[in-house]
């Protein structure tokens, strides 16, 4: 290949690979082992894992899979030179026993760790040196299981990942890239995309504003791994989805074709088709709850029944492919862990990290915030409602327990009564409690949160 072809523009080199972000949804265990099995590669499962997290934000990250899969394994290794990252002090009080931290620079790390099914390495591996490249390579060459994937960093641009194809090969790896913005220049972050869908989707997205991530995969070049060059149809298939958007302009009526959302971090998205904005509604209305490709064909099916079976769900995949192109579109091989809300409605329970936090009293913590089982940050609303029912949401206190609660502290005036309010004679305050508390749990059902 010619050289000048793989030239990349001069990065701002750095020794340092530790990443302040507390938590990257794009490379959570979860995910990674959905873009594995989309592209072919057999991976572990998430519940009995093995996962090292080099030179990430000290472990934050994964707190919340931690305790979620009590049977896995989880090292963090911290950069000694690193700035410690915020809501990092959550761990000194709240710290699963599956969780180990440590601290040791790159070329401290060898194969008396161990071997892992995951590495995850969030930092910005094109702008790190050669030789903290080096070190991370021989750390994946070493360290991995035979049916392992490493995560070099996510937005590494593929010029930089070809040309490190001789060095991957010494070490006996291969790569697999998953670019979902066909549009997207290799730096754009966010990323605007427009496209056009084929007709039989009903329509186009007009405009797409996400996070539309390239991510490398590492794998042992061996026969145990074959993987694909283009996605498969029927992996799409398996996959669990989730959407975490709002309509922009909430209205009674039903969703248009050309609806406009908004998602959690700001994005855009003009819907302009009604198979597309279907899945959508579909995602959405049961967010943070995963749904299957077999349930959402379902659940498109009564909204469009003159659609035929086949030509529905090749429209329904074609559609949840560009959705996965805008960045906004969530999605697992595992369940992540909700259920809808009807299954657990009247005992509302804290995601296990926050609750332990909030029992730690480590609101410097709580207030940067919890990766939810999605992988998105979620920081606890700090209204006085949240603040009140939040310490008794264990799973076991019923909504007319959480409910006397909020009366109770109105009563108090823990809770300001609303503008207009009767402060005097008689009035129902257990009526007001419910009017209150149905949206605080909802804002944290939102969130990602409940379970």
């Amino acid at each position: 290949m010619n050289e000048t072809q793989c030239e990349l523009p001069p990065p701002a080199a750095t020794d340092l690979c530790q990443s302040q972000n507390p938590a990257v949804p794009s490379i959570a265990p979860g995910h990674l082992q959905a873009i594995a099995h989309l592209h072919g590669l057999a991976t572990a499962p998430l519940a009995t894992a093995r996962i090292l997290e080099l030179h990430g934000p000290n472990g934050t990250a994964l707190i919340t899979y931690a305790f979620a899969h009590s049977s896995a394994r989880i090292v963090s290794v911290a950069n000694p030179d690193g700035q410690r990252v915020e809501g990092a002090s959550m761990l000194d009080q709240v710290r699963p026993s599956n969780l180990e931290r440590r601290t040791a620079a790159l070329n401290e790390i060898g194969q008396d760790l161990g071997l892992f099914d995951y590495i995850l390495c969030s930092c910005s591996f094109d702008q790190a040196t050669p030789e903290t490249q080096r070190h991370i390579l021989r750390i994946c060459a070493e360290n991995l299981e035979p049916h392992g994937i490493a995560c070099i960093g996510h937005n590494t641009p593929l010029q930089a990942v070809e040309h490190l194809r001789p060095q991957l090969a010494d070490h006996q790896l291969d790569y697999v890239a998953h670019t979902p913005a066909r549009k997207a220049p290799p730096h754009a972050y966010p990323t605007a995309v427009s496209d056009a869908l084929p007709p039989e989707t009903g329509g186009t997205v007009n405009q797409l504003v996400g996070t539309p991530t390239n991510i490398t995969l590492l794998h042992r070049d061996s026969p145990l791994h074959q993987p694909r060059a283009k996605i498969s149809s029927s992996a799409l298939a398996e996959m669990h989805f989730g959407m975490w958007v709002s309509l922009k302009n909430p209205t009674t009526d039903a969703p248009s074709a050309n609806e406009h959302y908004t998602s959690s971090t700001g994005g855009l998205l003009v819907s302009d088709g009604p198979v597309t904005t279907q899945v959508i509604e579909a995602l959405r209305q049961v967010w943070p709850a995963p749904v299957r490709f077999p349930q959402l064909v379902a659940r498109i099916r009564k909204y469009m029944p003159r659609r035929g079976g086949e030509s529905l769900a090749s429209s329904i995949k074609r559609s949840l492919r560009f959705l996965m192109e805008s960045g906004m579109l969530k999605f697992h091989l595992e369940p992540p862990g909700y259920v809808e809300l009807s299954r657990n409605a009247n005992k509302p329970r804290l995601l296990p990290a926050l609750a332990h936090a909030l029992a730690a009293n480590e609101w410097r913590a709580i207030s940067v915030g919890v990766p939810n089982l999605w992988h998105d940050m979620a920081t606890l609303p700090t209204d006085p409602v949240t603040l009140t029912i939040a310490p008794h949401l264990n799973g076991t206190t019923t909504i007319p327990q959480l409910r006397s609660l909020v009366r109770v502290a109105l009563s108090n005036g823990d809770i300001p009564l609303p503008r207009g309010f009767p402060t005097t004679g008689r009035y129902n305050l257990n009526g007001l409690a419910l009017q209150l508390l149905m949206p605080a749990l909802q804002s944290l059902r939102q969130r990602g949160l409940l379970l």
